[in-house]
């Protein structure tokens, strides 16, 4: 699939960041040769061929320091495209070069693909035929660290540009803005009032600190300091005995020789020993009143999160069994296909908003033997549903699938029913359902398993007598 061939499809990019724009870029750093894909839409970071390196995709920040702006991002368009399958955004992408896996793990988690970004992707498979990148982060550092820089080319003024000496700007006063990061201000809100809290604990094996809590006009920011490597959890606070999710949540990381100022700043704001890794939170939580309340008292719950890993791909018999090792214990198990049935959706829930679903699934009961936990292990099937089309016969328009959700699945989106129609549903028990297509096909089924290690804890930030 290269770029012309893919231009031709007419599939709009700028759900997943690449944003149309002018074909050339007449900034100083961009290479010679360079002829512009798409654009970020900020700092004029903009995606490019570079004649003489054929389809590889380069991005280009042209507000960044001479030599370290501009980075290959995949070897042709094709790849290209399946990193972005993986990411949903093209800003993972342009940022990798100066992350390690953690970091670029945590981004994605941190920014989960949205449903308007899942439907293009579902689009790409079904249109392309392509599959997203195995092990994306490792294919963007391979590419590159294995890539010669001085083979690009730049016009004359960009090597008459002074190289500017590395200054180290002042630290600023330290802020707290709703839904904002560590040193973020691009918030609209006014930074909040800050109320020292110094709660210490310790939670699954770790020390943990709440040094202070902020509020906002828009809600209540709370900072969190744990000397580890790496935390997964999720967060809740009782603000005057009411009950409150997170909002948001932004997470920075130092791992000890780090040299990132922002970091460094944050390690001197809160006293941190360098010597020691540390995870730093900074989590927003929306006021559960209508207006901003005078808080007489505060708890915060941290809840632990699951791990997901992914298991063996098989075809199913009734009667077959197929064996497998649990990936986080190491136990042996035994998959039992006890029923296998193909079905089609009932002929009134096959249309909806002047599109035709996909009404072809297969329906399959099992039992684990030894049994595993209730909610710890799932199957479904490893390929998308085939995507809903057009009544008229006229070009596909998912504008009206609003009502088109999930019946089934271990690996992503895998079959669809109509929000109207709950016997279109799964049964409760050990069963799973395949993706929706137009025609019965051979189903590859997937194992998903899920483990959630330590309880919840609550913690008491604050109470007025």
């Amino acid at each position: 699939m290269d770029y012309k061939k893919f231009k031709k499809l007419n599939i709009d990019l700028s759900p997943l960041g690449l944003l149309p724009g002018e074909k050339r870029s007449d900034y100083l750093l961009t290479p010679k040769g360079a002829k512009v894909i798409g654009w970020l839409g900020v700092d004029g970071i903009h995606f490019c061929f570079i004649r003489g390196f054929g389809e590889m995709v380069f991005a280009v920040d042209p507000t960044g320091i001479p030599g370290s702006h501009v980075h290959p991002l995949a070897e042709n368009f094709e790849d290209f495209l399946r990193l972005l399958m993986v990411c949903g955004d093209v800003n993972a992408l342009e940022q990798a070069y100066r992350w390690d896996r953690k970091r670029f793990d945590e981004f994605l988690a941190e920014n989960p693909i949205t449903d308007q970004q899942r439907a293009v992707i579902d689009t790409l498979r079904a249109d392309t035929g392509l599959t997203p990148m195995a092990d994306a982060f490792g294919c963007v550092k391979a590419m590159q660290a294995g890539f010669d820089y001085d083979r690009l080319q730049y016009k004359r003024a960009y090597y008459e540009l002074p190289l500017p000496e590395p200054v180290e700007p002042e630290m600023p006063e330290w802020t707290a803005q709703f839904g904002q990061g560590f040193w973020e201000t691009c918030g609209r809100g006014r930074p909040g009032q800050e109320i020292p809290i110094d709660a210490r604990f310790a939670w699954n094996g770790y020390d943990w600190w709440v040094p202070s809590v902020y509020a906002c006009g828009e809600g209540l920011v709370v900072d969190l300091v744990v000397q580890a490597e790496e935390v997964r959890c999720g967060f809740s606070v009782s603000i005057n005995g009411a009950e409150v999710k997170a909002k948001s949540w932004r997470s920075s990381h130092w791992t000890p020789g780090d040299t990132a100022w922002n970091l460094r700043w944050t390690m001197e704001h809160f006293g941190c020993d360098s010597s020691l890794h540390w995870v730093f939170y900074r989590v927003s939580f929306c006021w559960a009143t209508a207006r901003k309340p005078k808080l007489r008292s505060l708890s915060l719950t941290l809840l632990p999160k699951p791990t997901t890993k992914y298991g063996d791909h098989f075809t199913a018999e009734i009667g077959r069994s197929i064996p497998f090792t649990h990936p986080f214990t190491g136990q042996k198990h035994t998959l039992v296909v006890d029923s296998l049935t193909d079905k089609t959706l009932p002929e009134n829930e096959r249309r909806v908003h002047g599109l035709e679903l996909p009404f072809c699934y297969t329906a399959m009961t099992f039992h684990v033997e030894p049994s595993l936990p209730k909610g710890s292990f799932f199957v479904g099937d490893g390929n998308p549903n085939d995507h809903p089309r057009s009544v008229s016969g006229t070009a596909e328009d998912l504008s009206g699938a609003a009502s088109i959700g999930i019946i089934g699945g271990a690996d992503g989106p895998t079959a669809v029913f109509v929000s109207h129609s709950p016997q279109s549903r799964p049964a409760a028990g050990q069963g799973a359902l395949s993706s929706l297509t137009f025609e019965p096909r051979k189903v590859i089924w997937g194992m998903r398993f899920v483990r959630t290690e330590g309880e919840p804890i609550t913690v008491n930030l604050m109470e007025v007598v």
